[in-house]
């Protein structure tokens, strides 16, 4: 179970039980789309999502991603707003999926439950505003190993599943950019590209390599005591 998830349901035992559902999301799954109203919040626990905005010419790109302390479907939680996203899972894993209006309650009379899904929303606006100035003021190829280092991150091994496309979507470049700058850290040694796969050769390197935003993404989702 996620750290962000064992906290909400000690902080309800007292009150309300929780009792999530485990779930499997598999990776290109779309779990919320914009306009939509879901019923259900998601805690991912292994997957990993990414929040993306596209334009109304198609352009798209990435203002978040959400991993193992992270809980989709906040707005959910305070109103019935429609999401403005696409939630996409980037990385195959399990969650743990529970009715919105069943925390929605805790949230509203339980003032330790409260105070926890206000310190993740901090974390993911710190987050989404981090990564507006990694998309305005670095490198494609500094951005790239960062997001790169963030699926290793999320997964706990060297292996990142995703295609040049997929990359370029969550990034909002061009494929061509994508393909030179692996192609680029692939001389190096620190990936080996393959088909939809990048081995991570060197994350230490990787990590040297990518813009100073990954230390803070990583600060970042470091709040839970």
């Amino acid at each position: 179970m996620s750290p962000l998830l064992q906290s909400l349901v000690a902080a309800a035992a007292t009150q309300t039980p929780l009792h999530p559902e485990r779930v499997v999301l598999h990776a290109g799954q779309t779990v919320y789309e914009p306009g939509q109203l879901r019923q259900d919040v998601y805690f991912p626990d292994g997957a990993l999502i990414s929040l993306v905005f596209a334009t109304d010419k198609g352009h798209s790109c990435e203002i978040c991603h959400l991993g193992r302390n992270s809980l989709l479907g906040l707005q959910k939680l305070i109103g019935n707003q429609e999401s403005g996203y696409t939630a996409i899972v980037q990385q195959g894993g399990e969650a743990w999926r529970l009715p919105a209006e069943r925390l929605r309650t805790l949230l509203e009379h339980n003032a330790q439950v409260r105070q926890l899904l206000l310190q993740h929303l901090q974390a993911v606006l710190t987050q989404v505003a981090q990564l507006a100035v990694c998309h305005r003021h670095h490198s494609l190829e500094q951005q790239m190993a960062r997001l790169l280092m963030q699926f290793v991150d999320n997964a706990g091994v060297p292996r990142v599943m995703l295609t040049h496309e997929r990359i370029a979507r969550l990034l909002g470049v061009r494929r061509e950019g994508v393909t030179a700058g692996i192609g680029q850290l692939s001389r190096q040694g620190i990936l080996l590209a393959r088909r939809g796969c990048l081995d991570v050769k060197a994350p230490d390197v990787l990590q040297d390599f990518a813009c100073d935003c990954l230390q803070k993404v990583r600060q970042a989702q470091r709040w839970l005591p």
